[in-house]
Parts: C-alpha cells; sequence; structure tokens
C-alpha cells in the first residue's frame, strides 16, 4: 500500500505535466508530426492515462484525468476527421500501427471503465448516483470489452484435437504473449469485483447482496484458477518446481 501512495504521488505529477505538454490533445489533428511521432504520442499518453486507472482503483482515489477532458483516439479508432491535405498520412499512421498495440489498446479501454466505476460507486453521498440503470450500462460496457477481448485470449487449440479439418484453415496471425492474456484476463474479473464491491459494503441485507456476493466469489475463484494455470503451465515450460513468471506483464 505504501508503495502505491508513493507511485500515486509521482503519478499525480507526471499527469499535471502530461496535460501540461498538451498530451491529452489527439496528435493526428496537428500536420508537422510525422507517423512514428504520432504512434509514440498516443502510446506514451494511453501508459499514462492506464496506469492513472490503476493507481486511482487501487487507492479509490478520485480521477486525475477525466474521460470527457481527453481528446486522444484509441490506436484502432481514429475519431477525428484528417483534412484532405494529409490524408496518405493518416494511412502511413495506420500502417504503423501493429500487434504490439494490442495490449495498449486493451488496457486502456479498460481504464475508461475503471473511470466509469469510480464516478460510479465513489461519489459523495451529494453526488453519487444510485440507478440500476447506470449499474446495467457499465456491466454492458464490460460485456463488450471483454467479448473484443476474447478472441485474442483464447484461441482454438483445444479444437484441433477433436476436428483436424481446423487446422487446414487460416489462423490469426496475431498472438498474445500468455503473461498478457493472463493480465487481460484478471482484469476483466477485477472490474466485476470493482463494480459489486461497494454492494456487499452496503449494509442492506437483500438479494441484491448476495448475488453481488456470488459474483464476486466466482470471479475470485477464476483468478485463482487462472494465474494457478499460468504458474503450473510456466513451471512446465521451465521444467523446475521453483519456476516464476518471466514475462513481464506490462
Amino acid at each position: 500500500m505504501l508503495r502505491l501512495d508513493a507511485a500515486s504521488r509521482i503519478g499525480a505529477f507526471i499527469v499535471h505535466m502530461a496535460l501540461h505538454l498538451g498530451l491529452h490533445r489527439c496528435p493526428d489533428r496537428f500536420e508537422q508530426f510525422p507517423p512514428a511521432e504520432i504512434d509514440n504520442w498516443r502510446r506514451l499518453f494511453w501508459w499514462i492515462y492506464s496506469l492513472e486507472r490503476y493507481l486511482s482503483q487501487s487507492l479509490y482515489l478520485p480521477l486525475d484525468l477525466g474521460d470527457d477532458d481527453i481528446k486522444v483516439c484509441y490506436f484502432d479508432n481514429e475519431t477525428h476527421p484528417s483534412p484532405v491535405a494529409y490524408l496518405n498520412r493518416s494511412a502511413q499512421v495506420s500502417s504503423v500501427l501493429g500487434p504490439h498495440l494490442l495490449l495498449p489498446t486493451y488496457l486502456s479501454k479498460h481504464g475508461r471503465i475503471d473511470g466509469l466505476i469510480l464516478e460510479l460507486r465513489s461519489k459523495s453521498v451529494l453526488h453519487q448516483i444510485d440507478d440500476s440503470h447506470e449499474l446495467a450500462h457499465v456491466d454492458a460496457e464490460i460485456s463488450q470489452w471483454w467479448n473484443a477481448v476474447q478472441d485474442l485470449v483464447y484461441t482454438i487449440d483445444s479444437e484441433l484435437a477433436f476436428n483436424p479439418q481446423f487446422a487446414q484453415k487460416p489462423r490469426s496471425s496475431v498472438q498474445l504473449n500468455p503473461a498478457h492474456k493472463l493480465l487481460l484476463v484478471v482484469q476483466k474479473h477485477e472490474l466485476i469485483i470493482l463494480l459489486y464491491r461497494p454492494v456487499i459494503t452496503s449494509g442492506n441485507n437483500t438479494s441484491s447482496i448476495e448475488a453481488a456476493m456470488q459474483k464476486c466469489i466466482g470471479v475470485s475463484k477464476e483468478i485463482i484458477t487462472n494465474v494457478y494455470r499460468h504458474l503450473s503451465s510456466d513451471m512446465e515450460a521451465e521444467g523446475n518446481s521453483q519456476s516464476n513468471i518471466k514475462t513481464h506483464l506490462v
């Protein structure tokens, strides 16, 4: 916890420095930046954004970066209209984006959902929204994010054993590292816990608490199972019972 406190203080300084530098503005709106600088701009900002969201939800702190103030587009979704004069440059930027940007893309979208949950759950009593429709909206956002991630996390290797015809079909060349897959799976389950944990601690003995409790227990077991499987496969690959995760998660 003390390390998170220190990281939060340094992170707040970094966030304000990024705002002063104008990193929260979309770089594709400026003609003078080449594609490589635009790529680095986006990657730097979204990593700062993702880390800020992680620290905010870990310490239950107000957000330093509001989504309404951010103009940087996602890696896979440029929303600002490009002037005709540099449409070719935008095409070059799109060609730069590759599989190495999949993880930061999904982590930045995960961070946005973190912000939605914090805005829903951590506001003061005077401004807090207690609305089942808002809860359903955030739940739908989690499902939409996970549906996009799921195809990258789970492969069809298990189906090949039952149907060899799958091996003859073209398969996606985009692959995530096993440790990165684990990170995305764990973060999906953490979103569920973050969303329903305040219901459990609300103090009202209702069926809503029971439902929230069972959801949190279920996803907690999923986290333990997935981490155990990853560690077991890592140990088998290394042939060492003392093996640890060798790949950095971020």
